[in-house]
């Protein structure tokens, strides 16, 4: 999903998830999960190595649920996720 500028997410770098109260309101919505690049652009899985945050976001209400910053180099070896400490 990209950045809030071009039709995205609006609390990108903001988490809205604190509690059960607020994620409960997100079941039956599309959640996903999205690596983004330094410039905010988002990456494809084979990407992954270049990311400078990962984000959880609902996508029927455009919000950003979770917003972490990398802290892990990812391998793209298959489907499965591999990550390693920097």
């Amino acid at each position: 999903m990209p950045p809030a500028e071009t039709g995205g997410p609006t609390k990108k770098g903001h988490m809205s998830i604190n509690s059960y109260t607020d994620l409960i309101g997100h079941v039956g919505h599309n959640i996903a999960v999205a690596a983004y690049d330094t410039n905010g652009e988002p990456l494809r899985p084979s990407q992954a190595g270049r990311t400078t945050n990962v984000t959880i976001e609902c996508e029927t209400c455009s919000e950003v649920l979770a917003d972490y910053p990398a802290v892990v180099s990812f391998n793209d070896s298959s489907s499965d996720c591999n990550a390693e400490i920097v």
